[in-house]
């Protein structure tokens, strides 16, 4: 897979990012932010199907890069595939048991509902998993009544996924009108890679100038791009548990993050580096 990126002189760099993080980075313990073991990052850089860890990860950085948005900060939803397997579940239950909704075991699924009846949201996106095997996008934007759907095999909706979500809409706005769209994205020509270009997909919706469509020729450098995010964003959260071990002299055994072994490798090299 590597060798494939080596056409241009912005793949090259990638290669080379990656090339060090593989060589400096403990391959053993949590993955510090995420709660998942580091060594699930080996699908990246490989010509893997993405399971739901991969693609919950890629979510979070999606959910990240949205907060930190001065557009979108506040106004957008954020899910992974989780959302849409306790939506299927609910939707015939509650329809038949409409008392059920209200019930603990939903308790989530309305909670984001009611963000969206209060006004707190305004938009909601997410992944979702179909056919056993594949992975699509959905977004929606409530003051629109638009929902936007996004498959890599550029295949309609399944009728499940959208009738189960708009009830899901009404029983927030009153309103199932919400008209289905396409969300664009490119076509998937493998076995392998509706993950990283359904997570492509939303974040080009979102942020369009900073965010290109991958094509057939440039899904190995996404998935690579994925891969030094999560660790960028790793290593972000070990940097600030450091600074706030050094802030108030906390030690470093107390600190229960300091535990899990990836992080302390990293605490250890900057407590004793130069």
């Amino acid at each position: 897979m590597l060798k494939s990126l080596v056409d241009s002189e912005e793949h090259k760099a990638l290669l080379d990012t990656t090339a060090v993080i593989l060589q400096d980075t403990p391959w053993y313990g949590e993955l510090c932010g995420f709660g998942d073991n580091i060594t699930t990052l080996w699908r990246y850089i490989s010509r893997e199907w993405f399971t739901n860890v991969q693609i919950s990860q890629m979510v979070y950085l999606l959910q990240q890069s949205i907060e930190h948005s001065d557009v979108w900060r506040n106004k957008v939803e954020v899910v992974d595939g989780s959302f849409f397997v306790k939506l299927h579940s609910a939707h015939p239950n509650c329809v038949t048991n409409p008392g059920l909704y209200n019930s603990q075991q939903f308790r989530w699924l309305k909670k984001i509902g009611v963000s969206f009846e209060t006004g707190a949201r305004e938009m909601f996106t997410g992944i979702a998993f179909i056919d056993n095997n594949h992975w699509v996008s959905l977004s929606a934007d409530f003051s629109r009544r638009k929902i936007l759907y996004g498959d890599p095999k550029h295949n309609d909706p399944p009728e499940w996924l959208i009738a189960s979500f708009r009830w899901w809409i009404s029983m927030h706005t009153k309103n199932e009108d919400f008209v289905v769209e396409s969300l664009e994205s490119i076509r998937q020509t493998d076995s392998y890679s509706c993950g990283i270009l359904a997570i492509n997909a939303l974040h080009h919706h979102f942020f369009p100038e900073q965010t290109k469509l991958l094509d057939a020729m440039s899904v190995d450098y996404g998935r690579l791009e994925q891969f030094t995010n999560i660790i960028g964003e790793s290593r972000s959260l070990v940097g600030f548990i450091f600074f706030s071990l050094m802030l108030h002299k906390t030690h470093l055994s107390s600190c229960y993050y300091s535990r899990t072994p990836c992080i302390h490798v990293y605490i250890q090299a900057a407590l004793h580096s130069p």
